[in-house]
């Protein structure tokens, strides 16, 4: 095993270490466009949701069992039902449409239970409810109809 010479490791860190300290003076190079980061925050928000389907798609059909079944025999199911109900009404209407399908999931997690709601809701009104920071699905049902009625 050949052992590198000290002297030469030595002078190759401060010849690096020139080249990454040129010019205290210099100006840092311009940060990405705004056009830029919104594409990267909208590819992790696509990101976001489909970690999201095939978390509540895991939960209710297992990991193995939903790949063991070819896409063009899986149909429609509760869970995408769940994730594609949207708000376009009144929040009391969407709230019992979203409780008639968690009925049939018994054993989600609430916290996707709560992500799921949130995702359904109109934009304007779901960017409200965040800002209050509800703590549970009731919490995010009571601040949406506050906010609906205020309206």
């Amino acid at each position: 095993m050949a052992f590198a010479n000290p002297k030469r490791v030595a002078t190759d860190s401060r010849e690096e270490s020139s080249k990454l300290s040129s010019n205290p003076n210099e100006t840092p190079p311009p940060a990405p466009s705004l056009d830029s980061r919104v594409k990267n925050v909208e590819k992790e928000l696509l990101y976001v949701r489909e970690a999201l389907n095939q978390i509540l798609r895991n939960q209710i059909y297992g990991p193995v069992e939903m790949a063991e079944i070819p896409l063009y025999y899986r149909g429609s199911s509760a869970v995408d039902h769940l994730l594609n109900i949207r708000h376009v009404s009144s929040v009391d209407e969407y709230r019992d449409r979203f409780e008639e399908l968690t009925v049939e999931l018994p054993h989600v997690a609430f916290d996707i239970l709560e992500s799921a709601f949130l995702h359904g809701l109109q934009r304007s009104l779901k960017d409200q409810v965040v800002r209050c920071r509800p703590v549970n699905l009731t919490d995010i049902v009571e601040i949406a109809r506050l906010i609906e009625s205020q309206i």
